[in-house]
């Protein structure tokens, strides 16, 4: 009764916060406030894939004037590159800048920062904006975003830093044209690591899995898998006035138990900017993949031919790419057992270092005051390398 008063107390200064729009139009520029706050000097750079996607490219000024290298950090299924901020000062982008490395950061399509385009309008949640899956964003966003960088700062390898499906995105560019990885990638660092999801015992795969014909069936409605603004500040506003109930959400979807590493207090205020968006055909894309037990390209008639086409594993086993592996035994989503498979697979392990990281959950590594000592500092050391 008393969280049922509370709701309603918060849901009504929501509105009366909101009537007012000038708290929400505070909050969409909260990032760029928030890294300034720390001394920091963000440019946006808007980049344009071929397929007429126009993405936005964050990049923290360095403060030396010779970087030592270019790292290019990309994020999750869901997240933007927002989620990279979470830890104050000891967040890994500012980490980075402090040890004299010029960081770059993408924002893929259909993410809150990246809804442009140079002819589609992704405000027609069923429009043809939102037909793609992650194979585009293999094909398109991914080289076109490193692509930029490269050609920006006048280099012609970067360092790769992904988390959970931007670790994923690499695996399956490697496997679809690995020429392109070993010409473009210097060192390539995976946080929340999902090279597969075939141990993935997760609710909300189980879930799109079972309702993959509900789900196909609804994209006439939409595509789009968006909060509105006024949504997102609900939901973040929600949070911070009711923690436990998305404290047990958030440790339910990142561990099968609560590892107790996050004071998800202080990610609460971010909430605005999460979930960070993505479209119906990605989600069956994950739900393809889970049910193949192998990166797969995406078809769109699935449900009637239950086949995919694999990316090629050859690769994979041919790895040539000095690596940084995370891995954990309480991760939801990327699974000893998955990790441990690509590690099998490679032949040459002399290219691949494990950072076993024991009682992460998904988010621990972006969000946990001992991702500092425990993924921060060891990332550094390997880049110094």
């Amino acid at each position: 009764m008393k969280e049922c008063a509370l709701f309603f107390f918060v849901l009504i200064n929501t509105f009366y916060y909101i009537a007012s729009l000038e708290g929400l139009n505070d909050l969409e520029s909260l990032y760029k406030t928030h890294i300034k706050s720390f001394g920091y000097q963000m440019e946006e750079h808007e980049v344009i894939t071929e397929d007429g996607y126009i993405l936005s490219l964050w990049h923290l000024v360095p403060n030396v004037l010779e970087p030592k290298k270019v790292v290019y950090i990309q994020h999750g299924f869901t997240c933007t590159s927002w989620a990279f901020f979470h830890l104050g000062n000891n967040s890994l982008p500012f980490l980075l800048i402090e040890e004299g490395y010029d960081v770059w950061l993408g924002n893929t399509r259909g993410t809150i920062f990246s809804l442009g385009h140079v002819s589609k309008d992704s405000n027609k949640k069923n429009g043809d904006y939102w037909d793609f899956s992650m194979d585009e964003m293999i094909y398109y966003d991914v080289p076109t975003l490193i692509d930029y960088v490269k050609k920006f700062t006048s280099v012609s390898k970067v360092d790769f830093i992904g988390h959970s499906q931007g670790t994923t995105m690499f695996f399956m560019l490697y496997r679809h044209n690995p020429s392109y990885i070993e010409s473009s990638i210097n060192t390539f660092i995976s946080l929340g690591t999902v090279p597969s999801i075939t141990y993935v015992n997760f609710l909300p795969i189980k879930f799109i899995d079972l309702a993959y014909k509900a789900i196909k069936m609804s994209r006439p409605l939409t595509k789009a898998i968006q909060f509105s603004k006024i949504e997102r500040f609900v939901l973040s506003s929600f949070c911070r006035n009711i923690p436990s109930v998305c404290q047990v959400i958030f440790e339910a979807f990142c561990s099968p138990h609560p590892t107790n590493r996050v004071d998800y207090s202080k990610i609460y205020p971010f909430l605005y900017y999460y979930p960070g968006g993505c479209n119906t055909d990605s989600l069956l894309h994950w739900s393809q993949m889970h049910r193949e037990k192998d990166l797969v390209y995406f078809n769109p008639d699935y449900d009637k031919t239950k086949e995919s086409k694999a990316y090629d594993i050859n690769p994979i086993k041919k790895w040539k790419i000095k690596s940084l592996i995370q891995r954990s035994d309480a991760d939801s989503f990327s699974t000893y057992e998955d990790v441990t498979n690509f590690y099998d697979t490679v032949e040459d392990k002399s290219y691949l270092l494990m950072l076993d990281t024991p009682n992460y959950g998904h988010l621990d590594e972006l969000a946990a005051d001992s991702a500092y000592e425990d993924v921060y500092k060891p990332i550094i050391e390997f880049l110094k390398a």
